[in-house]
């Protein structure tokens, strides 16, 4: 019998439109377990009145700044379950560590209000937001008993250190800020930011606002270790607290009842989002004073390798530069895969200046994810974005955004990039608050909280007569043993 050659196409378009709802009904119902799995867990979220923590009344917690999780395709199921079946909100969290990035403002307290213009409170908050951070961070340690302070770098902005500002940038932007009694010989374990290394300034000279370029590769390379060897051998008069002893390295923390975390402090400055590239150019430096409408004048964001502002335009030399940061890097992952493998630590933890997925290309946050993946690494938390957020991976890693510690101007921060299918954005702040995080560890649980302002704070241009409040809780999460979603803070 002859078939009509148009019937034919009918039966073959409703067969193809049979096939794509069966797969996307596949995908939906994959994506639906997991977008129940982060709905449940905000369930609460913007339904409860304010509480107060077990800390007392330093402590309320906000529900009303935290968004629901966005979720992407591609997140593996199984990722959201945890063999862990113990109640976290009946835990006992007997370790404590605190956590802030990107908190060393500038000698003229300019890298706290450039990007946007404010007035009235709202810039007295920027002005003074390094200081009281700090007064907020000194609350926490006087509950918690931290073993660590975890910092995230860009601890000096905007240049870093040269030899002769060492002495006076520590006291003013280390010693005097940081300075109350329940700080007192808490350990810092830092890592460089890309503004520690020379943000895009000159990289040779040895004092602030007199840098210099640099004539060769060895200048370039002793200004380089410099940078590093100002805050690496720096010996804190409060019980020796600062700790940078070599781009990477390993710390333990454990108490009484067994509980170990090791801490991985990495240096990521190789990455390619105002990492390297940006500092090793110098396009400020070679810029000088000219600002947008004047000859000669570009925008740096647009310089890169062979532009006359970019090193001036010496590609050997530049190239040089980001040989010696990506050495640095590499170094530092190759040591974090085998530390990571070999430990034994109820926890481990990244502390890093820059994120894979925000701030590395495909295949340099593909290496880096691929360490998490294999050492079983439960967080990464980086500085660098001055933000707040909490995002997870569907290889069991949680990464938290921490980069609002009061050095420069908070800001928003936006979800993971499109070509990242395996994180999903968990929590993001709203308001570019300030802030700092406090970790909490027990046997099977690790506690995040995100502190900032309460609102009986009220920011004076005279920060004499700032009236200080206490700290607000915006984001708590429970991160199980084996690195799972986990679960929101119940109060």
């Amino acid at each position: 019998m002859a078939i009509n050659r148009r019937n034919l196409i009918w039966v073959g378009l409703f067969v193809l439109i049979a096939v794509a709802a069966v797969a996307l009904a596949i995908t939906l119902a994959t994506d639906k377990k997991l977008s129940a799995a982060l709905s449940k867990a905000y369930s609460e979220q913007n339904n409860k009145s304010t509480n107060s923590y077990e800390f007392g009344s330093e402590y309320e917690i906000d529900g009303t700044s935290s968004g629901v999780g966005t979720v992407k395709p591609g997140l593996a199921s199984n990722a959201t379950k945890t063999s862990v079946k113990s109640d976290p909100a009946k835990a006992t969290f007997g370790l404590h560590a605190l956590a802030i990035g990107d908190w060393g403002v500038s000698p003229a307290g300019d890298s706290c209000c450039s990007k946007y213009a404010k007035k009235g409170e709202a810039l007295y908050r920027d002005e003074q937001a390094q200081n009281n951070v700090a007064y907020l961070l000194s609350l926490s340690a006087k509950d918690l008993k931290p073993q660590a302070i975890i910092s995230h770098g860009d601890n000096f902005y905007w240049n870093g250190l040269g030899t002769k500002d060492v002495a006076y940038r520590f006291e003013n932007t280390f010693e005097d800020v940081y300075n109350q009694k329940s700080l007192d010989g808490i350990k810092w374990m830092n890592v460089m930011g890309n503004h520690d290394y020379g943000g895009s300034s000159y990289l040779c000279g040895n004092e602030d606002d007199k840098w210099i370029a640099c004539k060769t590769q060895k200048e370039m390379e002793a200004a380089l270790d410099s940078r590093f060897n100002t805050q690496s051998k720096y010996k804190s008069p409060r019980n020796n607290r600062w700790m940078m002893p070599s781009h990477y390295y390993k710390q333990q923390l454990k108490d009484s009842s067994g509980v170990t975390v090791d801490i991985y402090n990495v240096d990521t400055n190789a990455a390619t989002v105002h990492g390297a590239e940006q500092v090793c150019c110098q396009c400020y430096g070679y810029l000088g004073a000219k600002t947008k409408g004047d000859a000669g004048y570009v925008d740096c964001n647009t310089v890169h390798r062979g532009h006359k502002m970019c090193f001036g335009g010496n590609n050997k030399l530049f190239d040089a530069c980001v040989a010696k940061f990506k050495a640095w890097t590499d170094d530092s992952l190759k040591q974090l895969i085998a530390d990571t493998k070999a430990s034994k630590a109820t926890w481990k933890i990244v502390n890093s200046h820059y994120s894979p997925h925000y701030h590395m290309d495909p295949a340099m946050m593909k290496q880096w994810f691929s360490a998490l993946d294999g050492g079983n690494v439960q967080l990464f938390i980086n500085g660098h974005t001055h933000a707040e957020s909490h995002d997870f991976a569907d290889f069991n890693t949680h990464f938290i955004t921490n980069g609002a510690g009061g050095g420069i101007q908070s800001e928003s921060i936006g979800d993971p990039p499109e070509n990242v299918k395996n994180v999903n954005v968990v929590w993001s702040a709203a308001d570019s608050p300030y802030g700092f995080f406090e970790l909490s560890f027990s046997k099977d649980w690790l506690r995040t909280r995100f502190v900032t302002f309460d609102k009986k704070w009220k920011f004076n241009k005279n920060a004499t007569k700032t009236v200080k409040g206490a700290g607000l809780v915006q984001h708590c999460w429970y991160i199980p043993r084996d690195g799972a979603l986990g679960q929101q803070c119940k109060t």
